[in-house]
């Protein structure tokens, strides 16, 4: 029903049912039955159509003004949980040790960063070892064999 609803919204918005399925991209025979299955749905007509515009009925305003903030606040909780998991952006917390990353690592971090102009990385450099979990940091790059057998570790090269 979220998805009818939300449908109904686009509908309302583009102001036509072919502005609405073209802006979609689905059949405008599926906008109109799906349209036609939120007003069974309620029991009441939500729209008027004609062959080229509609016009909204009582129950139709009430919907869209009671809806429309709702249906827009969990879009945009979607596309910011999509963002999150989608790709590469966002705070990064690196430790590493200050040798390892002057030697060998500072051209692969540089490309890395280079493709993913989304990522704000920090580098805690030193060539002591901090402990991870108070550190508040996503990853760390060490060398050798490491106490804390908490932590999960993978082999680079």
């Amino acid at each position: 029903m979220f998805d009818d609803i939300s449908l109904f919204i686009a509908v309302v918005e583009a102001g036509s049912l072919k502005s609405a399925s073209e802006s979609l991209k689905i059949p405008a025979s599926t906008v109109s039955r799906r349209i036609k299955a939120l007003e069974v749905e309620f029991g009441c007509k939500l729209l008027n159509r004609s062959s080229h515009n509609f016009e909204m009925t009582r129950e139709g305003h009430k919907l869209f003004d009671n809806a429309y903030f709702h249906v827009n606040s969990v879009d945009s909780i979607i596309n910011e949980i999509q963002n999150d998991i989608s790709g590469d952006k966002g705070h990064i917390k690196v430790l590493a040790p200050t040798n390892l990353v002057a030697s060998c690592l500072q051209r692969y971090m540089s490309c890395y960063l280079h493709q993913s102009p989304e990522i704000d990385l920090e580098l805690e450099l030193s060539n002591t070892l901090t402990e991870f979990y108070s550190s508040n940091a996503d990853f760390a790059i060490r060398v050798g064999k490491q106490k804390d057998s908490d932590l999960t570790s993978l082999k680079l090269g």
